[in-house]
């Protein structure tokens, strides 16, 4: 007995030393790499290797000191907190990407002291460059399980800091939601995620899903979904259609079927969750993913009563 416990923990030992030079390795790579596919591999690789906070704090480290890690991405906020259960009321953390001068620097606000009877809430603003003409990519990672999404809106809209499910969901603008996967319109549903299939598909296979089309899945496909979910939006405003696309997953491999053309000029982007929030942004980046069959002008909007 005492020579097999011996060899148990010689094992684990050798897969401790093999995780941790693999995460070195990684983090090495990181720093080397320059598509924005190769480096989201990498940070996911050392996110299942328990490192993802090391990859955080460099990226402040380097932010604070004017110098990029990891490449042209702006990682902007994190947050973690509580939440008391209400019946029919969902506290939101709203992360407004407003649309301002290309010129103007990031404005960081302070942390809010909430209300006593009120969970506190870390809200941090961001005063960047705006959407015109560029291609521009914004991603967050949220918990799968909570209420929450990224939603294209008109720039004078104003969206409050604690909203409920169905304020959000009916919200005038784009949204896709969590943690149904679903994608809204002026709280219309115009598109929803075949639950039964795994969360990693192939583009062409996610452009042909929708409600009402929902394939036979059989026992062996079905998977559990992952405790993050990986949601992406890419602006594509350099266009004279100007029109929005979403992706699901760590490597952009599943494209919404749906998207929407015609956006306005002036737009911001809100990226909600009622849980922990990661989230970044890119812009001057190439237009990803394939073109889609299915869209839905963002006029509509004012048509809808």
């Amino acid at each position: 007995i005492k020579i097999a416990l011996n060899g148990e923990w010689n094992q684990r030992a050798q897969l401790l030393a093999e995780q941790q030079s693999l995460g070195e390795y990684i983090l090495a790579k990181l720093e080397k790499v320059k598509s924005d596919r190769s480096k989201t591999y990498c940070v996911s690789i050392l996110a299942v290797l328990g490192m993802l906070s090391v990859v955080l704090e460099r990226a402040r480290t380097a932010h604070r000191e004017g110098k990029e890690y990891g490449g042209n991405f702006m990682i902007y906020g994190e947050a973690e907190f509580r939440q008391e259960e209400q019946e029919n009321l969902i506290r939101m953390r709203v992360e407004l990407v407003s649309q301002y001068n290309r010129h103007n620097q990031v404005i960081l606000d302070k942390i809010e002291q909430q209300q006593s009877d009120q969970i506190e809430v870390e809200k941090l603003r961001h005063d960047i460059a705006d959407f015109k003409g560029i291609i521009s990519r914004t991603g967050a990672v949220i918990q799968t399980i909570k209420a929450g999404g990224i939603a294209v809106v008109n720039a004078n809209q104003d969206v409050p800091k604690d909203i409920s499910y169905n304020e959000m969901i009916n919200m005038k603008g784009i949204l896709l939601a969590l943690p149904e996967f679903a994608l809204y319109m002026n709280g219309k549903l115009l598109w929803k995620r075949n639950q039964t299939q795994p969360l990693q598909q192939t583009q062409q296979q996610s452009s042909q899903s929708s409600t009402s089309q929902i394939l036979p899945q059989t026992k062996q496909e079905l998977k559990p979904f992952p405790v993050w979910a990986h949601l992406c939006l890419q602006l594509n405003m350099e266009s004279d259609q100007r029109f929005a696309k979403f992706f699901i997953g760590p490597d952009l491999g599943e494209l919404v079927g749906v998207g929407v053309s015609g956006l306005p000029d002036e737009i911001k982007v809100v990226v909600l969750s009622s849980g922990a929030l990661k989230a970044f942004q890119a812009f001057n980046t190439q237009r990803v993913g394939d073109a889609i069959t299915s869209l839905v002008q963002w006029s509509d909007l004012n048509e809808e009563k």
